[in-house]
């Protein structure tokens, strides 16, 4: 992509080499049609140069919301068929193409966010701990444009329990940080579907010892499905709260629940079948 400064200084020296300038063209020589032909192109540069700034707003504003469901729907088919690898892509894409819209934003992060786990599930915990970094850096700018949209501290509360599961030992430090960030989005929107899976997220992966609890945990996934209500559009995250609720039921002994809701989650979402097996965080044995 061109930059919109270099191309001003591309104009702006064309204009100063092509028979604009006084040591090329005195007006004094010029004939009336000569003038009119150099404004003409003149303001034909202006126009352009003109045309490459503001693009990008052209661009999104007209399809933009159009091309951003796209990529949501992208996000969210490849969830339910167990493939959020391919999202390095995805988000790279929409990096390149976006423009600094909320709307952007949001998706991008939730995005990363989501490709973070899903890379600290397969052990690669060199890359996550690259995309957390800059992912963060990417967040803190957002926070800094919308200040007020609750998204963006459920992420980072996220990414503060990623952090505690690659560094466990730095819990004490990072629990305060993960709590006060869910709060913040919670007096934001108490109805954000994300507040109430980050807040099932705390109590599923701390330890009971450490005021954890995965039936507390459980009711919270089940209050961030039902947000989403009976049309989530492609928003993916559902999908992710729908799978929480699964790992909670194994983890209380409640097998039988648990499969039957996988079942029903097959069946609606057409996808899913991943969850319970090897690349899922529970692993379960069917008869």
């Amino acid at each position: 992509m061109v930059k919109p400064a270099e191309c001003m200084d591309e104009y702006f020296a064309t204009s100063t080499s092509d028979g604009f300038s006084d040591s090329h063209c005195s007006e004094e020589y010029q004939s009336t049609d000569e003038k009119k032909g150099g404004m003409e192109r003149k303001d034909n540069k202006v126009l352009m140069t003109l045309i490459l700034l503001f693009s990008p707003f052209l661009v999104f504003s007209g399809d933009g919301q159009e091309k951003l469901e796209e990529y949501r729907c992208f996000f969210r088919k490849t969830f339910l068929n167990g493939n959020i690898g391919e999202w390095h892509v995805s988000i790279s894409e929409m990096e390149n193409l976006k423009t600094r819209d909320l709307d952007w934003d949001v998706e991008i992060l939730k995005a990363r966010y989501g490709l973070t786990g899903e890379l600290l599930s397969e052990g690669k915990k060199g890359e996550a701990r690259k995309l957390i970094a800059s992912t963060e850096v990417m967040l803190e700018q957002s926070v800094k444009t919308h200040p007020d949209e609750p998204v963006f501290y459920c992420i980072g509360a996220g990414l503060i329990g990623f952090k505690i599961g690659l560094t466990p030992y730095k819990a004490p430090f990072y629990g305060p940080v993960n709590a006060r960030k869910i709060e913040k989005a919670y007096s934001l929107d108490p109805d954000e579907p994300l507040v109430w899976l980050e807040k099932g997220n705390s109590d599923f992966y701390r330890p009971k010892a450490f005021g954890g609890s995965k039936e507390r945990a459980l009711g919270y996934f089940r209050k961030s499905v039902s947000l989403f209500g009976a049309e989530p559009g492609c928003d993916w995250i559902k999908h992710l709260a729908e799978a929480m609720v699964f790992n909670c039921l194994i983890e209380l002994g409640r097998k039988e629940e648990a499969i039957k809701f996988r079942e029903n989650l097959v069946k609606e979402t057409g996808g899913m079948k991943w969850l319970g097996q090897k690349s899922n965080r529970v692993e379960i044995q069917y008869n």
